[in-house]
């Protein structure tokens, strides 16, 4: 029996026998497979233009990161309900954002700490909706989408009571990838897979106009793009290039302010009015670039918290007569602190982390092994205050009550409870009135999350209408953290009611 002649076959370790200009699938011939590419979002992040911080899309929301350089770490702020989002874009003086699905476009307002899920705010049954920038100062975004036939189409919309369109232009440009609103201007630059184009707005006719000298090509597979008035930056694969417009026409890549290869990135982002870029990657890492005067190139930094608490976790085998002693590191190997594995320990604040291992022995014919190691870090936090009962108080007070001030006669007791991460050793709360409570923790102290509660008594003699407020405070060892909530109780009306009678005959 005559066997079969194979004529393809195929490991995939090149791309010789795949037509890569018919095929979307990813090739990747390093791990020697095919598979679906990575979903196109080129808004996925988005730069702070105050301070250093970013937004992003995620899976189960959307989070902005902002970084606070006193305790240098990043804080998070979660939009829970804004699950869908596939872009963003931040009004950068306000903290209001524009998001953006497959088939519509939202606006979702600021206030009170809070962000607003208004229908009145949301544009939906759209199609081929691909990017979303906002324009500097102004309740307006322009919305970048794909028409029937694959051309670029632009929407600008405004938020007031509802969402209203104020232009809308069909443009002459295929293959569509991203739009960015150049800062301090309402002109935009919109990038296609092979190219970029330049449209300015022309405040005379209400319409936006193709500069042309300022337009830039010659690409091939451009995911996504952010401008400012210097130039813009764009992602062409996983390489980040910034490209400067020239005053003799065109734009050029400068190698100083480009971030290179970046592997796994799905978008980019760039800090208005700076040359600081953001990438955020198929794992969802975001990596921050800045411009180092020194080097005359854009340099990686980190923008993890820090961390001064640290567990070791060692599987070793130590002969008599061997020995291991572990170290930790907090800033790359510049210092290092002993430390014992299996318990948490305080170490200098830092994020770049380095484990180092002394290995040694008596005897030339024993040593010491170590077959695994798992470094956790942690650090003092204090958080999710909230009143969990109230005794004595009105049948339709809500509990748990987590916006204060909560309102409790004067007479009743409360039952309160924190989180604190970090090994928290000990939790009180000094209470405007001059008491200080000692919380009970729910797990032993050396827990790293803890649940803490306390009981506090409203005094009976508080006036109607009057507040009490609480500084909680966490420590462990010599470091502290603190909460302050003021007020925290507003005091409205008493357990026992004084009653006049008048007694006749």
């Amino acid at each position: 029996m005559a066997t079969a002649e194979v004529i393809l076959e195929d490991d995939f370790t090149n791309t010789s026998l795949v037509d890569m200009t018919k095929t979307d699938a990813v090739v990747d011939t390093e791990a020697g497979e095919v598979r679906l590419p990575k979903i196109k979002m080129p808004n996925a992040i988005d730069m702070l233009k105050y301070g250093e911080g970013y937004a992003v899309t995620a899976s189960d929301g959307v989070i902005i990161s902002e970084y606070d350089a006193a305790t240098g770490a990043l804080h998070d702020t979660k939009i829970n309900w804004l699950t869908n989002a596939r872009g963003l874009a931040i009004r950068q003086d306000n903290m209001s954002l524009w998001a953006i699905g497959d088939d519509h476009v939202q606006y979702c307002q600021f206030s009170g700490g809070a962000y607003s899920d208004d229908p009145a705010l949301k544009s939906s049954g759209l199609t081929e909706v691909l990017s979303v920038d906002s324009i500097d100062g102004t309740d307006q975004a322009v919305v970048l989408s794909r028409t029937d036939s694959g051309k670029a189409k632009i929407t600008r919309y405004r938020a007031g009571t509802s969402l209203t369109v104020e232009l809308e232009k069909e443009l002459d440009i295929g293959e569509p990838v991203a739009l960015s609103v150049v800062d301090g201007t309402p002109d935009v630059v919109v990038v296609t897979k092979t190219g970029k184009h330049y449209l300015m707005f022309d405040d005379a006719t209400q319409d936006y106009i193709e500069d042309t000298a300022r337009k830039a090509s010659g690409y091939s597979n451009i995911v996504s793009a952010s401008a400012n008035q210097d130039g813009t930056a764009i992602l062409e694969g996983d390489e980040g290039q910034y490209l400067q417009d020239d005053d003799a026409g065109g734009a050029q890549q400068v190698l100083a302010y480009s971030a290179g290869q970046v592997p796994g990135a799905l978008a980019l982002s760039l800090k208005p009015g700076a040359y600081d870029q953001a990438f955020i990657t198929e794992t969802g890492e975001v990596q921050y670039f800045i411009y180092d005067d020194a080097t005359d190139q854009m340099t990686r930094v980190s923008t993890g918290a820090d961390y001064d608490t640290v567990k070791l976790t060692a599987l070793t085998e130590t002969p008599a007569g061997t020995g291991i002693v572990f170290y930790v590191s907090t800033d790359s190997g510049a210092t290092w602190t002993e430390i014992t594995p299996g318990q948490w320990e305080d170490v200098p604040y830092g994020r770049e982390f380095v484990v180092k291992a002394v290995l040694d022995t008596t005897d030339p014919l024993k040593t010491p092994k170590i077959t695994h190691i798992k470094l956790e870090v942690t650090t003092l936090e204090l958080m999710d205050l909230e009143i969990v009962a109230i005794a004595l108080n009105d049948p339709g007070q809500p509990e748990p009550v987590t916006s204060f001030p909560a309102r409790v006669k004067a007479g009743a007791e409360i039952m309160f409870r924190n989180t604190t991460k970090g090994c928290a050793e000990q939790v009180s709360s000094l209470f405007t009135t001059g008491l200080n409570v000692t919380l009970t923790p729910d797990q032993p102290v050396t827990t790293n999350e803890n649940t803490w509660e306390g009981f506090f008594t409203v005094p009976v003699d508080s006036l109607q209408g009057s507040n009490i407020g609480a500084i909680l405070t966490a420590r462990r060892g010599d470091k502290e953290k603190h909460l302050v909530v003021d007020p925290f109780i507003l005091v409205d009306g008493k357990v026992y009611e004084s009653v006049s009678l008048k007694l006749t005959r």
